[in-house]
């Protein structure tokens, strides 16, 4: 009781409302090692796999998190299990988090809420781009986590410049392809 599930629905039914669940792997299942994130589901972009690993190239570390259509987010630190593709281990397990860890967690927190802030798509390439510039800065000593929310200076906008770009180009491409269906 209390605890937080990710698991795949595959039947809801409609006479009495009953949901079956499934957690097949260790991606469902009880969440542990992190924390929730509400944003505006209408942000939320539908994906093959909502499930993804952040920082793997970058950082030593690798930050998991679950992009639910529904607003819901899971962000959390994984373990060697998580991130092994060929372990087949169906228990979670709870794990230090170290505070490069929870610094990193933060920052794709901050990153998911400046692209609902900036009122832009969250999806994994926005939300990556997003933390390659937030990282850009960092090197330079200009950024902390803390400061990607700070509202006065338009570090949101800065951040997200990129992924805005990736979304104009989107819509200049379809509206080109409509454009084209049209004539």
């Amino acid at each position: 009781e209390g605890d937080i599930i990710s698991a795949e629905v595959m039947q809801v039914n409609s006479n009495d409302g009953r949901i079956m669940l499934q957690t097949r792997n260790l991606k469902y299942g009880k969440l542990l090692n992190g924390f929730m994130l509400k944003t505006d589901s209408n942000y939320i972009r539908r994906m093959k796999n909502h499930i993804i690993n952040f920082l793997q190239d970058h950082e030593e570390v690798s930050i998991g998190s679950i992009i639910g259509t529904n607003g819901y987010v899971w962000v959390y630190s994984p373990t060697a299990n998580q991130l092994d593709k060929k372990a087949d281990v169906k228990v979670p397990q709870l794990k230090s988090v170290s505070k490069r860890e929870r610094e990193c967690m933060s920052v794709v927190r901050n990153a998911i809420v400046c692209l609902e802030r900036e009122q832009l798509p969250i999806f994994k390439e926005t939300i990556e781009l997003v933390l390659a510039e937030y990282f850009k800065l960092e090197e330079s000593n200009q950024l902390t986590p803390l400061k990607m929310l700070n509202r006065e200076d338009g570090i949101g906008a800065i951040l997200c410049g990129q992924a805005r770009s990736l979304i104009e180009k989107e819509i200049s491409s379809n509206m080109k392809q409509f454009d084209i269906q049209r004539l």
